[in-house]
């Protein structure tokens, strides 16, 4: 025998939420919103079409710029001139040309080089050429890599 209880609850069940006063029916409602945010849905759509036309023209400039950076001439390889008698310099110099280096290289002084932009330290450790980095040392080829 069900108790008073189990049937009250299962009354609750089967009754429908309770309607939001500001919501006569999901149909109403909508077009009370669509009218109420019409003209901020149009402002943002002109913005995204604007935006659409901005990033077209922007792609349009890119793929000219990529025509013309197709049309860059490569630089001609400058080669390194080592100062006889300097044998770190020459190492260098020999290491610059069989790597077929292109960035432009100036000797500041004994060991010292503007390598690019870039200013560097080369010694020699064991009978090899080696390119101070950081805290340490590397070998030539692997730097001009």
């Amino acid at each position: 025998m069900p108790t008073k209880n189990s049937s009250v609850s299962k009354s609750k069940k089967n009754q429908s939420p309770p309607r939001n006063k500001d919501k006569p029916s999901n149909k109403f409602y909508c077009i009370s919103v669509n009218s109420k945010y019409k003209n901020q849905i149009k402002m943002l759509f002109s913005e995204v079409n604007m935006l659409e036309e901005l990033r077209i023209e922007m792609q349009s400039m890119r793929d000219d710029l990529m025509v013309e950076l197709g049309k860059v001439v490569d630089v001609p390889v400058v080669k390194y001139k080592a100062v006889k008698g300097d044998f770190i310099d020459e190492m260098f110099g020999e290491a610059l040309r069989a790597a077929g280096c292109k960035l432009p290289v100036k000797r500041l002084g004994p060991g010292t080089y503007m390598f690019g932009l870039r200013k560097i330290m080369a010694k020699i450790i064991n009978g090899k050429l080696v390119i101070r980095v950081g805290g340490g040392y590397m070998s030539v080829a692997e730097f001009i890599e």
